[in-house]
């Protein structure tokens, strides 16, 4: 149903918001060594495909190279404070839904946008176990 649709969308939201909460923002660059394991230990602890950073003009850290971000609807929302999500779109063979939230310093300024990749298949078995 819709409204289980969604709940688990404001599960995974409020998700990315509590790691886009946390201290280790505010010590290291987003394409920091220390980011980076933190988001991939976060990505698969929540079961996300992949939680990324990107900073302000939308550069975000891949394992080997960066990906411009900064025309995604996701980004642009974050960007302006709203924690966000896409329509499914293909990304390869597969089919997911992009999130995304600001990450702030202590006073409140947006430093960055966490963005999180969920495969929809996995989003569909989380609505099954819901049902």
């Amino acid at each position: 149903t819709v409204s289980t649709v969604e709940q688990v969308l404001q599960d995974r939201i409020l998700m990315i918001q509590s790691v886009a909460a946390r201290e280790e923002f505010l010590k290291y660059a987003y394409d920091s060594e220390q980011i980076g394991k933190m988001l991939e230990t976060e990505s698969k602890r929540l079961g996300f495909r992949k939680i990324y950073m990107a900073n302000l003009e939308g550069t975000l850290k891949l394992e080997e190279s960066y990906e411009d971000t900064s025309k995604e609807p996701v980004f642009l929302a974050a960007l302006k404070g709203e924690t966000t999500y896409s329509a499914p779109m293909k990304k390869g063979a597969d089919t997911i839904i992009s999130l995304a939230t600001p990450v702030t310093n202590q006073a409140g300024n947006i430093i960055g946008v966490l963005m999180a990749t969920q495969e929809l298949e996995d989003f569909t078995k989380f609505i099954q176990v819901i049902i």
